[in-house]
Formats: structure tokens, C-alpha cells, sequence
């Protein structure tokens, strides 16, 4: 593989999980969430809630 091609290769690939990280963004913002952190928090909550029902 020549210099230029590894050199792309690189490109793409920060290209393609930049794009994920976007995307991952707006469905988070869809669901009402600011970060992923907040998105655990409230998956956390509710199987607390959830095992206290029980």
C-alpha cells in the first residue's frame, strides 16, 4: 500500500467516526438527551424504579 494510500485510508476512517459521533449526537438530542452520560442515568433510574416494583 503506497503512502497515499494509508494516508487516505487514515482520512476516511476519522471521516466515518466523526459521522457516528454526529449522528449518535442527534439521536440523543431526539430523545431528549444532552449526552450519553444522561441517556445511563436515566437507563439506570428506571431499572432501579423497575427492580423496586418487584
Amino acid at each position: 500500500m503506497t503512502d497515499a494510500q494509508e494516508r487516505l485510508g487514515k482520512l476516511l476512517t476519522r471521516e466515518k467516526a466523526q459521522g457516528e459521533r454526529a449522528a449518535i449526537k442527534r439521536l440523543l438530542a431526539s430523545l431528549g438527551f444532552e449526552s450519553p452520560k444522561a441517556l445511563t442515568e436515566f437507563v439506570a433510574a428506571q431499572r432501579e424504579a423497575e427492580q423496586a416494583a418487584l
